[in-house]
């Protein structure tokens, strides 16, 4: 939810303060846990990542210690960790609190551009060139103009 609507009223935080507070509240009612259930875990894990290879923090290895991990928060916490590629797939989540308003466009850029244009005299001079399309894709040496 806090996500949603942090995205909707346009990153303002003011807006979401109370869902940013549950937001929190969460995170630190999760490490609570964690900590009163799972600490030797924890903290073995942490310090085979501390300590790998200088300080790099590579998960790869200490797998060895994170399926002890696993195992406990699951039994404990009742938390199972999702299968790899999990967070990469896209979920739609149904809320239950209503959109924001959406915000209309201040200006219609054609409209203005057409009054513009109408406005102008018929001898104007009008260089269509000076208005090439933009394409990053097509290196510009190559070109003939």
């Amino acid at each position: 939810e806090f996500m949603l609507l942090r995205r909707e009223y346009g990153n303002d935080p003011r807006k979401v303060l109370k869902e940013g507070r549950e937001v929190t509240a969460c995170g630190v009612n999760f490490i609570r846990e964690l900590r009163r259930n799972c600490l030797k875990e924890v903290t073995d894990y942490a310090k085979c990542l501390d300590d790998c290879r200088g300080g790099e923090m590579l998960i790869p290895y200490c797998r060895r210690l994170q399926y002890p991990l696993d195992i406990c928060v699951e039994e404990k916490m009742g938390i199972k960790r999702p299968m790899v590629g999990y967070f990469s797939k896209l979920h739609v989540h149904e809320s239950q609190k209503e959109q924001p308003p959406r915000p209309e466009y201040p200006r219609n850029y054609s409209e203005e551009f057409s009054k513009v244009m109408d406005e102008l005299p018929e001898n104007y001079p009008i260089k269509l060139d000076n208005y090439k399309r933009y394409r990053p894709y097509y290196n510009t040496f190559t070109e003939n103009d």
